[in-house]
């Protein structure tokens, strides 16, 4: 017949999970970059070298500094014609009060 434990000695023989002798495999965890898991066993593998990226930083820098420039040319264009079409409405509707005034007298 197997022999229980002494009575006070049940918890002296359950181990801690840090005392366990068996090695369980690391759970891979997310790395915060769009939420990709990142296995640190794994060697990392760059697309790109920094060179490379600084160039194509230097390129993408470059394009947003000429649309930029577009930009504010264009609007600078829009608010140019802006001007010019509210003056000529409003010499067009002093025209047509001038107008109205003529025509309400010549009756």
């Amino acid at each position: 017949m197997a022999s229980s434990p002494p009575p006070g000695d049940g918890l002296a023989a359950l181990r801690l999970s840090s005392d366990s002798t068996r090695e369980e495999p690391a759970i891979p965890q997310p790395n915060g970059a769009n939420g990709h898991i990142h296995d640190d066993s794994e060697p990392q593998e760059f697309p790109q070298d920094v060179d490379g990226l600084k160039q194509e930083l230097e390129k993408t820098r470059a394009e947003k500094d000429e649309l930029a420039t577009q930009y504010r040319n264009l609007l600078a264009k829009l608010t140019t014609m802006r001007t010019t079409l509210g003056n000529k409405l409003r010499e067009d509707a002093v025209s047509d009060q001038g107008t109205q005034k003529y025509t309400c007298q010549a009756q």
